[in-house]
């Protein structure tokens, strides 16, 4: 059997991987890394995209035709072919009541949806399309005047309420059950000591069940950014901030999102249109763990003309510095950093196929690096863009281990670990999407590690500082 010696990155090139430029299309996908679709002649706008654990694309959006619009959704396979299996050959149009402008995949492969709050349906789909009534009651959560806001890397669901002078969030069990541990009865309540209204606007969950909820503090004077840090059962981490929160140095007009790292840092991504301008205004921001600006992150923390858009799996992240004119056209730009905010020369981004309007961006499970839209109104019809590209980021640290091997790589299931080290060794286990799969201790110098009930893809292992690449066929 062939060992495989992960010391350095010119060890991977002995494996006879050909990995094409970071960045660049990935041919495999579509019409060599890209496709267009469309429903009808009339427009289509584009909502929400998520990506599946076996590789499968949903992509959901309303059609503009002359009667009453028509809200759908699409499902696509990992070769970027439409996935037959699902709804009507694929698509899925008009089906319980939902304008579909929220999705995500939980880790079984089953779709949950949601739309605004005056179209109220939460629910979940089987792979094949159809409801599933096994979720909450009869196929949906039971929510009033609820925002459907996020599944966490644990499959919990959270819905807040909408603009108010409190907010409250509401924490569902992956089977669509109240989570009776969570806060009060399944729901906690932020509120404010002044007046005005909060807006939320996304909340980050970790995998150990810490979240962050970021939202904006609006009154007739000012208006302000803030971030809350709760621990798993809901109650305030006092250690953050002030009681829980901090606020982030903006100006007002920007939009903020706070994606994290596993270490419980954090980035909070603000961008606006500035109308003297005319062209988009984004920052990027770096707090540690008890909120308090990361002076070590770009310059004195603050990562000027990008906004984060995803953190990978070996804790690089993506971010975005495309232009947007003053119609709305946008053409988004994307460079890869490290967690410090230095630019990875490595990843050199291809752009993308037309102007985009709405847009959004992700990983797959395979690591790929995947931007869906709709194309731009005055430049006719509108309609679907996907786009994906090869992204395989290798980490090189500092302080590795001696003779860390692993084989056979890729592999079916079984993983060997061997080491020189004989000390007990902490590991984790993640995935493209940063999401914790598993964490351990090696207690002697061989250990195997099972993936066999994993889907087939890209994961990356730690241990003790030093990550790796693992390929599941």
């Amino acid at each position: 059997m062939k060992k495989i010696v992960l010391e350095c990155f010119a060890c991977f090139m002995v494996l006879g991987f050909a990995y094409a430029q970071d960045g660049s299309y990935d041919t495999t996908f579509a019409n060599n890394g890209f496709l267009y679709t469309t429903l009808s002649p009339d427009d289509e706008f584009f909502y929400s995209a998520a990506t599946s654990p076996d590789g499968r694309i949903a992509v959901s959006g309303v059609n503009f035709n002359a009667s009453d619009p028509d809200h759908f959704i699409l499902m696509f396979v990992e070769d970027g072919s439409y996935d037959f299996t699902f709804g009507d050959d694929g698509f899925l149009i008009n089906e319980f009541n939902s304008s579909f402008e929220k999705l995500f995949f939980q880790s079984n492969g089953k779709l949950v949806f949601g739309g605004n709050p005056n179209n109220q349906k939460i629910g979940r789909l089987l792979p094949n399309g159809t409801l599933d009534t096994a979720f909450g009651v009869d196929g949906f959560l039971s929510v009033t005047n609820e925002i459907f806001l996020k599944v966490d890397e644990n499959d919990y669901i959270y819905t807040t309420s909408t603009p108010n002078t409190f907010i409250n969030v509401k924490r569902f069990l992956p089977n669509g059950d109240t989570d009776l541990d969570f806060g009060d009865n399944g729901m906690i309540t932020l509120t404010l000591t002044d007046t005005g209204n909060v807006y939320p606007a996304r909340i980050e969950a970790l995998t150990n069940g810490t979240f962050f909820v970021t939202y904006k503090h609006e009154t007739t004077e000012s208006t302000s950014w803030h971030l809350a840090k709760f621990l798993v059962d809901g109650s305030p981490d006092t250690s953050f901030g002030v009681d829980g929160q901090t606020e982030i140095d903006v100006n007002q007009e920007n939009y903020c999102s706070a994606p994290a790292f596993l270490d419980e840092t954090f980035l909070v991504s603000c961008s606006y249109w500035d109308v003297d301008i005319e062209n988009m205004v984004r920052k990027t921001l770096k707090f540690d763990s008890s909120g308090t600006l990361d002076a070590s992150f770009g310059t004195n923390g603050v990562l000027d003309g990008y906004t984060a858009t995803v953190v990978q799996g070996n804790q690089r992240f993506i971010a975005n510095s495309g232009d947007v004119d003053w119609e709305g056209g946008a053409y988004p730009f994307y460079r890869r950093f490290f967690s410090d905010g230095t630019i990875d020369n490595s990843f050199q981004f291809a752009g993308v196929p037309g102007v985009l309007g709405n847009y959004n961006a992700m990983l797959t499970n395979s690591g790929k690096f995947l931007v869906v839209g709709n194309t731009i109104w005055y430049e006719g019809q509108t309609e679907f863009i996907l786009s994906r590209y090869n992204n395989n980021p290798l980490e090189v640290t500092e302080n590795s281990i001696a003779s860390l091997t692993v084989f056979p790589n890729p592999s079916s299931g079984i993983f060997h670990i061997e080491s020189e080290d004989r000390s007990h060794l902490i590991y984790s286990l993640t995935d493209s999407n940063g999401r914790l799969l598993a964490t351990g201790v090696f207690q002697n110098n061989k250990k195997q590690l099972d993936l066999s009930s994993f889907a087939s893809g890209l994961y990356f292992l730690n241990v003790s500082g030093t990550t790796m690449k693992l390929i599941r066929e």
